[in-house]
């Protein structure tokens, strides 16, 4: 948590300075869903919250690595950077 404060900080340091890069690489919706509820599941279980999140069309990559298109679903790898949707 105090690592990503800090990043937030190094960040807006370089916007200002015209110095920021993105890194935008392919990544799986949800595997950095589940990262993020993972981050956020003790918070919500110290607050007696229930925490879901719910991932409606989009496609779950199956063991073989297939995508499964039992329904018109949308491909669960987009290109964006990460660490800043994180």
């Amino acid at each position: 948590m105090m690592s990503s404060l800090v990043q937030d900080f190094l960040d807006f340091a370089q916007i200002k300075s015209g110095k920021f890069r993105i890194n935008i690489k392919p990544i799986n919706i949800h595997e950095m869903l589940e990262k993020v509820m993972a981050i956020q599941r003790e918070k919500a279980n110290e607050a007696e919250l229930k925490l879901v999140a719910e991932t409606t069309n989009i496609s779950k990559i199956s063991q073989e690595g297939l995508i499964q298109k039992s329904v018109k679903k949308y491909s669960p790898v987009v290109y964006t950077d990460e660490q800043r949707v994180m």
